[in-house]
């Protein structure tokens, strides 16, 4: 994946102007914190990135892909942008294990049943999700087991 670029994005939600002229680089393999109080904006950005939801004005580029340009009026869709998003909370199945949360994902996108065996452990390596267990549904501990250990890439080696 290539640098994501964030350029002067902007969203208001009802008078509330949330994102405010939000800007930044983020280039493969870094690892990055979002933080503020509540009301911010940390998870508007993310669904803005992710395409679940979409700005007023500016511009999301991934690599050479212009996923979102407000000016131009153009915005790939969600399930076309190949990114993932897990939430702080609701996005994790308590009834399930940590691995079956993890190739759910792989099973939409219909990937074969081998590749998705031989990725999903090395997704969960990556990960502080290890433990084997089930997740847990507390929403600050859902949102620690999504946070990938630095340099660990899903479509390599565990780190």
């Amino acid at each position: 994946m290539n640098d994501l670029v964030v350029s002067d994005v902007h969203k208001r939600l009802g008078d509330n102007q949330v994102l405010k002229g939000v800007s930044f680089t983020l280039k493969r393999g870094d690892v990055v914190a979002l933080l503020g109080p509540s009301g911010s904006g940390k998870t508007t950005l993310l669904r803005a990135v992710a395409g679940l939801d979409h700005p007023d004005s500016g511009v999301i580029r991934l690599g050479e892909r212009t996923l979102f340009d407000g000016a131009a009026g153009a915005a790939v869709p969600a399930e076309q942008r190949g990114l993932g998003l897990v939430f702080q909370s609701y996005a994790l199945w308590p009834h399930r294990t940590v691995l079956q949360n993890v190739e759910y994902p792989l099973r939409v996108r219909r990937v074969p049943g081998a590749e998705m065996r031989e990725r999903s452990p090395r997704c969960v390596d990556c990960s502080t999700l290890a433990c084997g267990r089930p997740p847990v549904r507390s929403t600050r501990s859902g949102a620690r087991c999504s946070a990938p250990r630095p340099g660990c890439r899903p479509d390599s080696a565990p780190g």
